[in-house]
C-alpha cells in the first residue's frame, strides 16, 4: 500500500509548508513515509486512526512529533496487549 493510498482511506491530506494546516491535514510526508518503510501499512493505519479518532481537536495534531509519539507507544504497546478490564 502507498501512503497516498492509506492517506485516502483515512481521509487525510498531506500539504506543502507554504500554507497554513487544517483538520485532517499534516505535513508530514517524510515522517509517514519513514514510518510507512519501517513498521508497514498496519502500524502506520494504526497510529493516524490513534491521532484523529481520539477527539475533534486531535485532528489537528498530524504534526511529527505527535505522530512519533504515538507510534513509539504503540510499538512498545501493541494494542492487542491492552486490557480494559
Amino acid at each position: 500500500m502507498t501512503l497516498a493510498n492509506l492517506c485516502d482511506e483515512l481521509g487525510i491530506s498531506i500539504v506543502p509548508v507554504t500554507r497554513q494546516r487544517k483538520l485532517m491535514e499534516t505535513f508530514a510526508h517524510d515522517t509517514l513515509e519513514r514510518i510507512l518503510r519501517e513498521h508497514g501499512a498496519d502500524h502506520l493505519r494504526s497510529v493516524l486512526i490513534t491521532i484523529v479518532e481520539t477527539g475533534d481537536a486531535n485532528k489537528r495534531q498530524l504534526v511529527t512529533p505527535v505522530i512519533y509519539a504515538v507510534s513509539d507507544i504503540l510499538l512498545a504497546h501493541p494494542l492487542g496487549k491492552f486490557s480494559f478490564h
